[in-house]
């Protein structure tokens, strides 16, 4: 069943629970920031720079900063690469780069205001992402730490420019900053939430405070599993303390943290538990969507599963492709380069599944293809083993997911 997640969305992902994402480009699945490289590079081939660079933005708030950092493990793991030595991987690099010169126009959308503060301690490359996350969601926040800390994070220009342009981005929001940091035990006075940022050894005795407080933890699932995250939910506390229970200096493994405590906060802050969250993103309007697990969704669903060269069940497809092609290879356009890529496990709209089915279950619409009648499908896999890009596989057994919305079968 094609994908719901790829084909037509124009918006990343803030969070996304690893047992919805069941198809995945391996350029994302290495990226230490998630970004949805797949979807950077169609919106670029739409000659849609800006929007890619709204993309980027709703993942890490220094897209200009993480290719410096960044040993481009995406582009060794491109499997157009794999498959034409000669043509080579996509410039995932040069396109993120691209898309970064757009930075001092870019106005990525804010959700309207929530009336919710929420307090970050740390001045660091995690609190100040995590601080982006929360005012793009509409939180007032309020960042607490010191110049010291923020210098310590500034170890390099590119690092500097890129923190002081974030800092003046939510000073422009209305965030205020403070200092020095408070005891995470105190620091709850007047906050619906506190997100705990600053050092693993305070980490590490906020933790063992709360739980010898005889407060009740949850641990979260981190971005792309590399992360991991206690929320604490004491008696006594006036709001919940999210802890950070790993740090990293890599402004690619901050964000994705940042984005996962900003994630939690904003779904307890929302009335809803954050181990049920399924996704969130902002949209284009500036709506906050949150998405909830359905209480029927099998607990022995597959893992997140990337898709390798070799999982790319017809790959001649994308040899029509102008920057597949070896007398193209060479050209400068980012434009034709960024056509190039296979976006394996999502949808492209080629229609191939719909004109192989047998027995006219798919249909176009919009194009993109519909499972117009879903009860008359007799598995055949027809589609599946036609798609270029990877994009369609069946769950079974089928029962299992009876019940459940369309979009979580794909």
């Amino acid at each position: 069943m094609p994908p719901k997640f790829s084909f037509e969305d124009e918006s990343a992902f803030l969070y996304i629970h690893p047992t919805i994402t069941l198809r995945r480009p391996p350029c994302q699945a290495v990226c230490p920031a998630g970004i949805p490289v797949s979807l950077m590079n169609r919106l670029i081939a739409q000659k849609k720079t800006r929007e890619a660079l709204h993309v980027l933005l709703d993942v890490t708030p220094f897209p200009e900063w993480l290719c410096g950092e960044c040993g481009r493990p995406c582009e060794k793991a491109c499997n157009r690469g794999h498959l034409n030595q000669t043509a080579g991987p996509i410039p995932i690099a040069r396109l993120e780069r691209h898309a970064a010169s757009w930075l001092p126009d870019a106005t990525p959308p804010r959700a309207v205001p929530s009336g919710r503060k929420i307090a970050v301690l740390g001045r660091n490359t995690t609190g100040l992402a995590a601080a982006y996350f929360l005012c793009r969601l509409g939180h007032g926040v309020t960042i607490m730490g010191n110049e010291k800390e923020f210098e310590e994070s500034c170890a390099s220009a590119e690092a500097r420019d890129a923190l002081e342009r974030v800092q003046r981005y939510l000073s422009d929001c209305g965030a205020v900053f403070a200092e020095p940091i408070p005891a995470p035990e105190t620091a709850s006075a007047g906050f619906d939430a506190v997100i705990f940022c600053s050092g693993m050894d305070k980490a590490e005795h906020a933790i063992s405070g709360e739980r010898k407080g005889g407060s009740s933890g949850i641990s979260l699932p981190g971005v792309a599993g590399r992360h991991s995250l206690l929320v604490s939910c004491g008696s006594g506390r006036e709001a919940p303390l999210f802890v950070l229970t790993e740090k990293s200096s890599s402004p690619a493994a901050a964000t994705a943290a940042a984005r996962l405590a900003a994630s939690a906060a904003d779904t307890v802050l929302a009335g809803s538990s954050p181990e049920r969250l399924a996704w969130l993103r902002i949209l284009s309007d500036g709506t906050v969507e949150r998405e909830m697990l359905p209480v029927n969704m099998p607990e022995d669903l597959k893992p997140v599963t990337t898709v390798r060269a070799e999982d790319l069940c017809n790959p001649s497809y994308f040899a029509g492709y102008p920057a597949f092609r070896e007398q193209l290879s060479s050209l400068e356009s980012l434009e034709e380069q960024a056509m190039g890529c296979f976006h394996c496990g999502k949808c492209i709209g080629c229609g191939t599944c719909v004109s192989v089915c047998p027995g006219d279950v798919l249909e176009m619409e919009n194009d993109r293809p519909l499972v117009r009648y879903p009860d008359e499908c007799i598995h055949c896999a027809a589609c599946m083993l036609d798609c270029p890009s990877s994009a369609i596989f069946f769950r079974l057994p089928l029962p299992a997911t009876l019940g459940a919305p369309m979009k979580y079968l794909a």
